[in-house]
């Protein structure tokens, strides 16, 4: 194999670099751009991963894409949980995703997209 030279190259100037395409890379690289600054986001993959990493996403999380304009976009094709069971003797009750469903955040800080947009 012959070595390669750095003049051979392609080279692209940027003031950032976000290596990684991963939800943390991609909103890094929003963020940035949405506030004028050149960004270049990297990644060892060809292409987006088709299947979903997260098992949910945080009420933060939302609180987050509402202030990014993207909530409207998520939020038809969530599918809320009513219930969720971790491990073999959960709480009587399965938690409090009953609550939050029902537009009652019970998390202390975090408001509810909902009742905020009312």
């Amino acid at each position: 194999m012959a070595a390669v030279r750095m003049a051979d190259l392609p080279t692209t100037d940027t003031d950032v670099l976000v290596v990684g395409a991963g939800p943390t890379g991609l909103m890094a690289g929003l963020v940035l751009t949405r506030r004028g600054m050149p960004v270049v986001v990297v990644d060892q993959k060809a292409g987006p991963t088709r299947e979903s990493r997260a098992l949910a996403v945080q009420a933060r999380t939302m609180e987050i894409y509402d202030q990014l304009g993207l909530a409207d976009q998520v939020l038809p094709g969530a599918y809320p949980a009513l219930r969720m069971q971790i491990g073999k003797d959960p709480p009587l009750g399965g938690g409090q995703h009953r609550q939050v469903a029902a537009g009652r955040n019970p998390v202390p800080g975090h408001s509810d997209l909902r009742t905020k947009r009312q």
